[in-house]
């Protein structure tokens, strides 16, 4: 790769480092006792749960409590791992790509997610760590979800890269525009080759 134009790059997690199969989540909870599909499809992402825990509304122990309910039983964090890894498929080109431009920029992983995920990354997604090392943030610890400018901000400051030399790639147009709106470079992400054809501008 020729030099690059980024001290930074920041990589969306679902949708981007991994697939997301949120029916085959639905099947590990199903398949363990759960409640029926759509019951617990609502009560886990209809109810606005999940956002709360995005934006940081519960520690990781009061989370996994708070899921249980809405599971239908008093499910572990080994449970939990396992639910959440469940539905996710790993990009293992993207993770490559990055890879290689750890070499020239600094690079981390913001995700939509709350606390227990950060804590847990070894667990639900142990390839990150290879890649990433320790810059694997949710945007539970930034009180708030993309597309947020505030998230994009903080990300930067614990990247150590100023936002205007920073590209955020992301799979949702409204989390590239509040990349963009909090000074980012940003990219929607479709698949690789586009990817590496932007980068390489």
């Amino acid at each position: 790769m020729s030099a690059l134009r980024y001290d930074g790059v920041l990589f969306d997690m679902d949708g981007v480092l991994c697939d997301l199969d949120d029916e085959a989540r639905l099947d590990y909870l199903i398949a363990r006792g759960g409640r029926d599909r759509e019951t617990l499809r609502q009560a886990i992402w209809g109810s606005g749960f999940e956002d709360e825990a995005d934006e940081g509304r519960y520690d990781a122990e009061t989370y996994l409590f708070e899921f249980g309910v809405r599971a239908g039983w008093p499910i572990t964090v080994e449970e939990w791992c396992a639910y959440r890894s469940s539905g996710m498929t790993a990009h293992g080109d993207v993770l490559a790509f990055a890879s290689r431009l750890a070499d020239r920029c600094r690079i981390g992983v913001l995700t939509n997610n709350g606390p227990l995920l950060e804590r847990e990354f070894g667990v639900v997604f142990p390839e990150l760590g290879p890649v990433f090392g320790g810059n694997l943030w949710c945007s539970s610890r930034f009180g708030a979800r993309k597309p947020d400018p505030r998230v994009f901000v903080a990300a930067c400051e614990l990247l150590g890269t100023p936002p205007e030399r920073t590209l955020m790639v992301d799979d949702r147009e409204a989390n590239v525009a509040g990349a963009r709106a909090a000074g980012l470079e940003a990219h929607r992400f479709t698949d690789l080759p586009s990817l590496v054809r932007f980068v390489r501008g």
